[in-house]
Formats: structure tokens, C-alpha cells, sequence
């Protein structure tokens, strides 16, 4: 039941940035839109997700999220992550900025699983998204949080892209430091170093039965910051289970998403929808 979710409402739709604002659940929530010029009907909904210490334009253009709305006239929303209280497994220290994963699990208790479902709700009210084309992905951190949110939040979200995320069960991200220079996982796990580790999936379970939201997921292989291994780790879990899934990785580009990222994804993303 959203009744109770979230107060405030989106402005009327514009050209290029502008910023809304939610109080969800009693917070205070910062989201930034992005509109296309162009106008299509019941338009898709991409919800961008920036890196640790990023704002709400850095969501967009972390993945070129302006650029496949231009092209589709898809309306983006980029949520604004919070100053969070204690660190994580994602090499967050107390009062970084950083989307909110593992161990929050549920919705109830996740004010920014909350802030998404509020999103969603509130672009279908003010400018009529198709509810079955809802798509959400991000860099980085947000990679690993628009993961997380599409598989807690599967019956509203289609399908997710990430970049420069994946799968950790590590203790935390750098607890791999592997970087490599193939361009599939195959010939990554080969290479000198390639981790291995068991543990909690983070930034949270992968459901093993129910809906399975397809993924997009690319990783530079050079990748110093967040190890191309946990890109793979997530492939090799999702394929496992039989999620839809498209890899792609590149042997250079350190730790940043791929040009025109979005442009690229949404041509899987597109061919998933709710129902």
C-alpha cells in the first residue's frame, strides 16, 4: 500500500533538469528529472543512480542517462542519496554519501527503497509513465543500488543496467583488488589474481525463484576501484538462475562507464517489460 508513502508532488514536466522534491516516509527526499524534448505517450521511466558522494545530475550523466532520453523520450528521475550515519561493505566511512543496501533489506525499514517506489508512483500520477516500462540503473555505487532495488522491488521495475558494480561476497569491495585486461569473464578468470570469496551476497540477495528483472551489466577490466570480478560474480549468479542478461566489458576505462552507456543498455532494456 502506497497511501502512506510519500507527501509532495513532481513539478509539471519541462525541458532538461529540474528539481522535485519528496517527503517519503518523513524524510525529505531530493530527486532531479531530466525531460527529453521530445514527448511520447505513456513514456518509459529510467530512474538514474549516481556514485558515493554524487548529486542527482551526476546519476544522469554518470550514464549518459540524458542521452537515451533525447533519443526515446524516456523521462529520467535521479534520486539524491543521503549523508549515511556509519559506513559499509562498500568502502563507505559514517557521513559519506551513499545509497542505503545490505543489511537494510526490506522496504519498510529501507528509506531509500522507499524514496524509489515513491518515484515510480509519482511519475505514473504527474506524467503518466507506462507502468511496465520502468527501468532503473546506475555507476558505481548506484550500480550496486539499482540492482538491489530491482530485485526488492521487482513487481514495479523491468529490468536493470549496471556499470561498474556486481556481486560482493567479499567482506567489502576491497577486499578484491583484481584487475585484469580481457574483455569476457571467461579469459578474466584466468588472469593472475582473480579472487574468490564466499560469503553474504551484497548489496543483497539474489531471488532464486519469483520474477527475474533482466540485466544489463558492463565493467572496464582495468578496473582499480571496483574489481571487474564482482561484474562477473553477478553474471555468473544471475545466468545460474536464469535471469535474462547481457554482459558487456571493455579492457580499459578504469573505473567509469562506457560511453553513451545508456544508448548502448537500453537497446537490451527495451525488449523487457513487466508484462
Amino acid at each position: 500500500d502506497l497511501g502512506d508513502l510519500y507527501t509532495g508532488t513532481f513539478p509539471s514536466r519541462g525541458v532538461g533538469f529540474v528539481k522535485a522534491a519528496l517527503k517519503v516516509r518523513g524524510v525529505q527526499r531530493e530527486v532531479q528529472l531530466y525531460f527529453p524534448q521530445k514527448k511520447v505517450s505513456s513514456p518509459p521511466l529510467l530512474i538514474a543512480c549516481h556514485g558515493t558522494g554524487g548529486t542527482g545530475e551526476d546519476g544522469v550523466w554518470d550514464i549518459a542517462a540524458n542521452e537515451v532520453a533525447d533519443n526515446e523520450g524516456i523521462i529520467v528521475a535521479s534520486p539524491q542519496a543521503r549523508a549515511m550515519p556509519k559506513g559499509d561493505w562498500d568502502q563507505h566511512q559514517g557521513g559519506e554519501v551513499f545509497f542505503e543496501t545490505h543489511p537494510s533489506l526490506e522496504v519498510e525499514s529501507n528509506n531509500d527503497l522507499q524514496l524509489v517506489a515513491a518515484i515510480i508512483a509519482e511519475a505514473q500520477r504527474a506524467y503518466g509513465v507506462d507502468p511496465r516500462r520502468v527501468y532503473i540503473a546506475g555507476f558505481s555505487n548506484g550500480a550496486f543500488f539499482a540492482q538491489f532495488a530491482a530485485l526488492r522491488l521487482r513487481d514495479r521495475i523491468a529490468a536493470f543496467a549496471s556499470s561498474a558494480g556486481g556481486l560482493v561476497r567479499c567482506g567489502d569491495t576491497s577486499d578484491c583488488s583484481f584487475t585484469g585486461s580481457a574483455t569476457s569473464c571467461e579469459a578474466l578468470a584466468k588472469e593472475p589474481g582473480y579472487c574468490s570469496c564466499q560469503g553474504d551476497e551484497k548489496p543483497g540477495p539474489i531471488p532464486e525463484s519469483g520474477r527475474k528483472p533482466a540485466a544489463w551489466i558492463a565493467h572496464a577490466a582495468d578496473d582499480g576501484t571496483v574489481s571487474p570480478y564482482y561484474s562477473c560474480e553477478l553474471a555468473a549468479r544471475l545466468k545460474t538462475l536464469g535471469y535474462p542478461l547481457k554482459v558487456e566489458l571493455r579492457a580499459s576505462g578504469s573505473h567509469s562507464s562506457p560511453p553513451s552507456m545508456m544508448v548502448r543498455a537500453w537497446a537490451f532494456l527495451k525488449e523487457h517489460t513487466l508484462h
